[in-house]
């Protein structure tokens, strides 16, 4: 929902935490959640719930570059990928029909 959109960039902010200065620090929110199994979901709802492209290449960097188990990292990164190649045809189709908006208002008015 679009009004939760604000909510939703502080809870993937708060989660991301601050940008390591070590590639192998443990200590962020979202590599704390990776290694839990019970946290492993809420990171999977959090790559499955996120919007926009800027945002899901955001997890993207943070999450490939996560220390932690193989498995744990390819499959989010893996659902982040299919995520951004279905925002991807989106916007593709949305342009395209943007583009075919004008002629069929020339070709009804021509009428």
């Amino acid at each position: 929902a679009a009004f939760l959109k604000e909510e939703r960039q502080r809870l993937i902010r708060a989660v991301l935490g601050p940008a390591p200065k070590d590639p192998s620090d443990r200590s962020s929110p979202l590599v704390q959640l990776m290694d839990d199994r019970f946290g492993k979901y809420v990171a999977n709802s959090l790559v499955e719930y996120s919007r926009g492209p800027e945002e899901m290449k955001i997890l993207y960097s943070r999450i490939s570059s996560a220390p932690g188990k193989k498995a744990s990292i390819a499959s989010l990164l893996e659902m982040l990928e299919r995520q951004l190649q279905q925002a991807q045809y989106q916007q593709m189709a949305q342009q395209q029909v943007l583009q075919f908006q004008p002629l069929r208002a020339k070709q009804g008015s021509a009428k």
